[in-house]
C-alpha cells in the first residue's frame, strides 16, 4: 500500500511540475526512443511490483508506433497519438478493439504513465534506455 501511494504522489508531483503551456510536438519529441519498464502498479488488487530481476520489458516510440519488446522480441506494435485528454497530456493508444488514454509526465528521463479509462487504473514507471 505504501509504494502505491508513493507511485502516486511522485506521478501527481511531476503531472503538477510538468510546464502547461509545453507544446504536445515537445513532448513528442521527447517521448521519442526506447523507455524500460521498471515499476508497474494497477489491477484490481491496486499493488504495485518491480520487475523482476532478468525480465528486460522495453517500449520504444517513434512518430507513430508503440513497439513493445520482452527480451528482444517484439509482442506488439499500435498506432499512437499524443492529445490534450481531460486538460492533461495523454497518449492514445488504438488497438483493434479499443482506445486507451494514458495520463503521461516525462520529468528528466523518467516516463510516468497512468492509464485514465477503465477501473483497474495501471500505472506504469519507465526509464529512458
Amino acid at each position: 500500500m505504501y509504494i502505491r501511494i508513493c507511485t502516486v504522489l511522485l506521478f501527481l508531483l511531476c503531472s503538477a511540475s510538468q510546464c502547461k503551456k509545453e507544446s504536445l510536438k515537445t513532448l513528442r519529441d521527447k517521448l521519442k526512443g526506447s523507455w524500460k519498464l521498471e515499476y508497474y502498479t494497477g489491477g484490481f488488487t491496486g499493488r504495485g511490483s518491480k520487475l523482476t530481476p532478468g525480465r528486460l520489458s522495453i517500449t520504444k516510440f517513434d512518430k507513430v508506433i508503440e513497439w513493445k519488446y520482452e527480451h528482444d522480441t517484439m509482442v506488439s506494435s499500435l498506432p499512437y497519438t499524443v492529445v490534450m485528454h481531460n486538460n492533461q497530456p495523454c497518449i492514445r493508444i488504438k488497438d483493434h478493439q479499443q482506445t486507451i488514454n494514458y495520463s503521461i509526465a516525462i520529468s528528466h528521463d523518467t516516463l510516468f504513465m497512468q492509464q485514465m479509462d477503465g477501473a483497474d487504473m495501471f500505472g506504469e514507471v519507465y526509464t529512458r534506455y
